[in-house]
């Protein structure tokens, strides 16, 4: 049973990829009441982080300047190298 019906393993895959989600050690995601695979739904749905343009999976980010970056860490050096760059070449 999942996403509220009874299916038959073969028969529950993933809404993007149509991989069999049975067997998934990773399970499924929910989104928008259909099922996905780990990688799409994070293909699909996860934000980016402006710092280094990888997708954030972890459940802690920090938002900031209208984007999204994996720590705070991530933040200030993103912030540092345009500032940086912003002083080296006079933009």
């Amino acid at each position: 049973t999942a996403l509220n019906k009874t299916w038959h393993p073969e028969h529950f895959t993933c809404a993007h990829c149509n991989k069999a989600m049975s067997d998934d050690p990773d399970g499924y995601h929910e989104h928008d009441s259909k099922g996905y695979c780990r990688p799409c739904c994070i293909e699909l749905f996860a934000p980016y982080c402006r710092g280094c343009n990888k997708p954030i999976v972890d459940k802690i980010c920090v938002t900031a300047l209208n984007s999204k970056y994996h720590t705070i860490v991530s933040f200030v050096g993103y912030v540092y190298g345009f500032f940086l760059f912003e002083i080296l070449f006079q933009i």
